[in-house]
């Protein structure tokens, strides 16, 4: 007796491989997709610590010369992390230089690039504001702005039921933004200072 093998014929195996294709390329669509959202959570943790390191710098800063800078808020924010984005009255490139004396080099200065290696790199460039055609696509910038009153535009608060008037209050902005990106991708960061 015989016994006859067969074997896969030409079709099934064409089909057998679109199937696989088909397979293939649905796992790396889901690879890209994952990677430009691991990129992207990336891009915003750097925003974050250039906004925070900012505010960390202003901690030891004295006051009364952020006090004299402050102005009132365009328009009062809709929410308290929101000062409007497009202000460009209120929002001006980060003035502050390294003085050497700071461990943190991030805390000063206005553009920064990121390396390779994930570290800052301090851009030297003059520039008037992050809108700026000669800044590379890509660089970070961070913008400040000094506001009287609290971050919702109010100029008093209480604390518990209790009236705060232990002196005049005054909000300092960072916004940090990649160049090329729209507005509303910046990472915006307050601190309320008392003076």
């Amino acid at each position: 007796m015989s016994v006859h093998t067969r074997g896969f014929t030409l079709l099934e195996t064409m089909i057998a491989l679109v199937v696989l294709g088909i397979a293939a390329l649905g796992a790396l669509a889901g690879m890209v997709a994952a990677s430009r959202n691991i990129s992207d959570g990336q891009i915003r943790q750097y925003k974050t610590a250039l906004a925070e390191a900012h505010a960390q710098s202003l901690m030891l800063a004295p006051k009364s010369t952020l006090a004299l800078s402050a102005v009132a808020p365009p328009t009062p924010p809709t929410t308290v992390d929101q000062l409007p984005l497009t202000d460009s009255t209120v929002w001006k490139i980060d003035p502050s230089t390294h003085s050497g004396a700071d461990a943190n080099p991030i805390a000063y200065g206005a553009l920064f690039t990121v390396t390779a290696k994930g570290d800052f790199a301090p851009l030297a460039m003059a520039v008037p504001n992050c809108s700026d055609a000669t800044i590379p696509a890509g660089t970070l910038c961070r913008e400040v702005a000094v506001t009287q009153g609290f971050p919702d535009g109010t100029a008093a608060k209480t604390v518990d039921g209790v009236p705060f008037a232990a002196g005049e209050a005054f909000t300092i902005w960072s916004r940090v933004r990649r160049v090329g990106e729209p507005a509303g991708e910046a990472v915006v960061h307050h601190e309320v200072f008392v003076q």
